[in-house]
């Protein structure tokens, strides 16, 4: 018997989001924030939902949301997101605040989407709009952006 890896380096473009301030009892509310995050920046950025995903992460035990390009080599489309932060954060809080599904859920017009079916159950807009507004009005809220990794 050998062992094998199946996965492969993948060179994109990242942003990280970190809001040291949060509780971080919350972790649950921060993928549902990612989601509203990422539809939200596909609208302003007027960019394919395709081209730009997420996932969550953990550095120095403080949640971490990835944004991630979708695009082999990275086409810049993490680093517009960190550039027009305060206008993706208002257009996320607005998605979830303002979808007539229920706060304890989500729905295709707020959250959820194809590429994250298997957090469905996780995404509650209530918990969103917790996590973001606490962005909104948070001092240590610090996007960062890196190049290829």
């Amino acid at each position: 018997m050998e062992r094998h890896s199946l996965g492969h380096n993948y060179q994109t473009d990242i942003s990280t989001i970190t809001a040291p301030t949060y509780p971080q009892k919350h972790f649950a509310h921060w993928r549902p924030a990612l989601y509203a995050l990422i539809e939200a920046a596909s609208e302003i950025l007027e960019i394919n939902r395709d081209d730009l995903n997420g996932t969550m992460a953990t550095y120095n035990g403080q949640p971490t949301m990835v944004l991630f390009d979708t695009v082999p080599g990275g086409a810049g489309i993490s680093r517009k997101v960190w550039e027009r932060f305060p206008e993706v954060l208002e257009a996320a809080l607005a998605r979830v605040s303002d979808c007539e599904c229920g706060e304890d859920t989500s729905c295709y017009a707020c959250l959820r989407s194809f590429n994250n079916q298997r957090f469905h159950e996780e995404l509650r807009r209530d918990r969103a709009v917790e996590l973001l507004e606490h962005m909104r009005t948070a001092v240590a809220v610090t996007p960062t952006t890196a190049g290829p990794r």
